[in-house]
């Protein structure tokens, strides 16, 4: 998630920011150079923040420009759909599978494709938590930002209330390709903690996968662990901005 990066970053400014945000409370319509897009309006504030600086996914925006052209992509953790367009573009002909655990949000992919004019009939949502196999009624912890939802109990804290615990299935990356036929993907991360499981268990899917792009929000230790997993499992390290990185397959 983007605020947590940016509420480390500048934590000697959140009360400023807090403040100025506050601002931005009642709008709901956003864009970059490329898109426009929508959010409701009890959005968290500091997500509309950065949207209204256009620093809402930047790192990612910048990064899936080295990603592989007109190869298939799965998308966990699709949130508002942002990046999502950007990935369509990028997958071109071939297919993007977006999985996005809460329907709120699934709602807001297809409405901010909508309004962009891409091909309703091409959507393919999951509303599923992605993790390392298909599980029923797994806890789905909510906070004050949808953004910040996760099934992971080993997330760091955004300094975000908690509000409630849901449940929601999971689904697991050798499942979809087994479903959608996939041969050669790419993948794209963000999920909040859950991502040390996804790419450290039942990872046969790694044979299929040309790059990895990760959001990653583990404490460093783990965090250092995973990408040399990674590293050692065939990738190199192409690119790397704060607390996101991108592998692509040696």
């Amino acid at each position: 998630m983007e605020i947590y990066y940016y509420l480390i970053k500048f934590k000697i400014f959140l009360p400023v920011i807090k403040l100025i945000s506050f601002l931005f409370k009642n709008e709901t319509n956003f864009k970059t150079k490329d898109y426009i897009y929508q959010v409701p309006l009890n959005f968290d504030p500091i997500s509309k923040f950065l949207m209204k600086f256009d620093l809402y996914e930047k790192k990612e925006r910048v990064m899936l420009q080295k990603m592989l052209d007109n190869t298939d992509i799965i998308e966990a953790g699709a949130g508002i759909g942002l990046i999502s367009m950007y990935l369509k573009k990028k997958a071109k002909n071939k297919k993007l599978i977006m999985i996005e655990p809460n329907q709120k949000m699934n709602n807001l992919i297809h409405n901010n494709f909508n309004i962009n004019k891409f091909n309703l009939d091409e959507l393919e949502i999951l509303n599923y938590a992605l993790s390392d196999s298909e599980k029923e009624k797994v806890e789905f912890q909510t906070y004050e930002s949808d953004m910040a939802n996760t099934i992971s109990n080993q997330a760091l804290d955004y300094n975000f209330k908690k509000k409630n615990v849901d449940y929601v299935d999971t689904i697991s990356l050798n499942y979809i390709i087994e479903k959608y036929q996939i041969k050669n993907f790419q993948l794209v991360l963000d999920i909040e903690g859950e991502e040390i499981n996804v790419i450290k268990k039942n990872n046969a899917w790694l044979d299929k996968c040309a790059s990895i792009l990760l959001e990653n929000h583990l404490p460093k230790k783990d965090l250092n662990e995973l990408n040399s997993y990674i590293l050692n499992k065939g990738f190199s390290l192409i690119d790397k901005k704060e607390n996101v990185f991108l592998f692509i397959k040696s």
